[in-house]
């Protein structure tokens, strides 16, 4: 098994990283995770060496290592693996394009992994900044009214509650979770089938700015669409940047539907009408 294949590949090479992610995934799946943590720890040391201490993979390995432990009750050695996925993180986003695109998306995630750890060890403070942080993030990526802000807002109510003096706190997140939830519920259920042909029919493509607010408000409004539109992060390197610039995008958001330039923010209601439109204009 993978244990064996050590002496084949000397011991340390990418290959049996891949064989002992693939094993540990399996027993994970399988509720083993006893069997699981040692060949984390095994991979996660294998990929430091050769893959590097601030690589995608040797990030996902250490926190499906400390999952793995806060899974086994051992919410000690769980914190600190998030904390140190975290701070390579954080490393990885200042230092490099690269690691920033991949790892930025992950670590609003990671911080509420971080938090139920903290809690279980009764580290109520370190828990509320890392849930905090996490909200800020997710704000900063989806928009304020972004459904993905349930959870955060959610776990931050409990904490309230469970604390002395902070009721009001509590029910303020409460009202934010009942009111993202009815977001959520119009977004299931308002037409987006319908929409959602539209778009694919049209081949529609979002091109957008990562910061923007109008092109966050946008995405925000097309939550519950994925997978029907594609979208392009004008901002995200140079290169993106020159093959928007080449598509003539110059205004975020622009929408392109039916190989017609539509410039700035459009509600559903007008996504719809524009999709027709251009559809009889074809």
């Amino acid at each position: 098994g993978a244990r064996g294949a050590g002496g084949h590949f000397g011991g340390s090479s990418a290959p049996m990283a891949t064989s002992l992610l693939n094993m540990a995934q399996f027993y994970r799946r399988a509720n083993r995770q006893a069997d699981a943590e040692p060949l984390l720890l095994r991979a996660a040391d294998v990929l430091d060496q050769t893959a590097g201490p601030y690589n995608k993979v040797t990030v996902i390995a250490l926190v499906d290592l400390a999952k793995t432990q806060l899974e086994l009750g051992k919410a000690a050695s769980a914190a600190d693996g998030f904390e140190d996925a975290l701070e390579r993180m954080h490393q990885a986003i200042s230092s490099s394009e690269d690691g920033h695109t991949a790892l930025v998306p992950m670590r609003p995630a990671v911080l509420l992994l971080a938090a139920r750890a903290q809690q279980k060890m009764g580290q109520e403070g370190e828990a509320e900044a890392r849930l905090r942080l996490a909200v800020g993030l997710l704000s900063e990526q989806w928009g304020p009214e972004s459904p993905r802000l349930i959870v955060p807002y959610d776990a931050l109510g409990k904490l309230y509650r469970s604390q002395l003096g902070r009721e009001a706190e509590a029910s303020d997140m409460e009202e934010r979770v009942g009111s993202l939830r009815r977001i959520q519920a119009d977004f299931s259920s308002g037409g987006g089938a319908a929409l959602r042909q539209k778009l694919s029919a049209g081949g529609a493509v979002l091109y957008g700015a990562g910061k923007c607010a109008e092109t966050r408000r946008q995405l925000i409004e097309a939550q519950g669409l994925e997978g029907s539109f594609k979208y392009v992060d004008c901002a995200a390197n140079a290169q993106v940047g020159e093959f928007c610039k080449s598509q003539g995008v110059d205004t975020h958001p622009t929408w392109v539907i039916h190989g017609r330039r539509l410039n700035g923010f459009l509600p559903r209601e007008g996504l719809a009408q524009a999709c027709d439109h251009l559809l009889d204009h074809e």
